[in-house]
């Protein structure tokens, strides 16, 4: 933590714990209060310096993806109407897959063998792994690097891209390197009727005026908040544009394996979380705390949409009574939907 943090820390827990004082709130509250504004003031670190690294890579990318592939073709916002128009039996709960361990051979056999009774929205990061075994309706891919590439390449997803009936909803500042391999002939042909667009969300604390900026140019394609994370991101596609009312959320974890070889110094970059049902602690990167945190303040805005916690690792898993997120098992999940559909 640097000198300028560790004065911000001080400051916000003086301030809180002044307030915890005169408003009565009791310890184990208010502990789990400070842990998350001391966490909020490390990401925030995090997130300002991303966005000064990636943002002329990010415009860069919209404007090769712009005029060629981007404008006069399907937005997100047209992504419900042809959902409806050919799953309309589907609609009322999604299941988003994310690219976490917990996603394992005995999850996507049992999802082969009991089809989920609703929309599959994948990430891109798992799509190769999952298409053996079921065909996701959406996939979707805010990444700004060229590192999904390998995600798009494979004989199976280029069959699928060619032949197949997901659809992709990729950010414009996707590399477009990638989504040369997702249209070209020689590498998949997808149908770019099968490709939503959208503008990611640039919070104007980092840059002012760039939402608007891309709404003007890609002919009013409304931006959308992705939540910095493709799981996140899959989750309010359900429930602010699909308008599901309950979402399952599969692989999204979050957090990572302790490694016994890191040094001091390493390990200050990681929140550790004790796992009492597990019995392990797990690491939590600093950038998943973003994640974390932006994932649990959407759940607690959107009170209309229900969200079930499949993944049995992680802080939702762990804090699932904190959160009031529920976890069931991937079958007992399967089963009480297709009982209530």
């Amino acid at each position: 933590m640097t000198e300028d943090q560790a004065q911000r820390v001080n400051e916000l827990l003086n301030a809180l714990s002044n307030e915890a004082r005169v408003r009565g709130v009791p310890m184990d509250v208010w502990s789990l209060m400070l842990q998350n504004e001391v966490s909020n003031v490390n990401f925030n670190d995090h997130n300002l310096t991303t966005f000064k690294a990636m943002m002329v890579q990010w415009l860069e990318h919209f404007r090769d993806n712009l005029y060629e592939r981007v404008q006069k073709r399907p937005h997100i916002i047209d992504i419900e109407k042809d959902i409806r128009e050919n799953r309309s039996w589907k609609m009322d709960r999604a299941l988003v897959i994310g690219g976490g361990p917990s996603v394992g051979q005995a999850e996507l056999n049992y999802l082969r063998d009991n089809p989920f009774p609703g929309l599959v929205i994948c990430c891109n990061k798992p799509f190769k792994k999952v298409l053996p075994f079921l065909e996701p309706d959406i996939v979707v891919a805010i990444h700004g690097t060229d590192e999904i590439l390998p995600d798009f390449t494979p004989d199976i997803v280029k069959d699928n891209l060619q032949n197949g009936s997901t659809r992709l909803v990729l950010s414009t500042h996707i590399a477009p390197i990638v989504t040369d391999a997702i249209m070209s002939r020689n590498q998949g042909n997808c149908d770019s009727r099968r490709i939503f667009w959208f503008n990611p969300s640039i919070p104007e604390v980092y840059a002012a005026n760039i939402d608007s900026m891309q709404e003007l140019m890609s002919g009013g394609m409304k931006p959308f908040d992705t939540g910095g994370n493709a799981g996140l991101f899959g989750m309010k596609l359900a429930g602010e544009l699909l308008h599901v009312k309950e979402v399952a959320m599969l692989g999204l974890e979050h957090c990572m394996d302790v490694d016994p070889n890191w040094t001091l110094e390493q390990s200050q970059d990681y929140r550790l979380l004790w796992d009492p049902d597990n019995k392990k602690v797990f690491a939590i990167p600093s950038v998943f705390q973003s994640y974390l945190a932006s994932m649990s303040d959407w759940i607690g805005m959107h009170h209309e949409v229900k969200v079930t916690n499949l993944t049995p690792k992680g802080s939702f898993y762990v804090n699932r009574r904190i959160l009031n997120v529920p976890y069931m098992s991937l079958p007992e999940y399967i089963e009480q939907s297709l009982k209530s559909k």
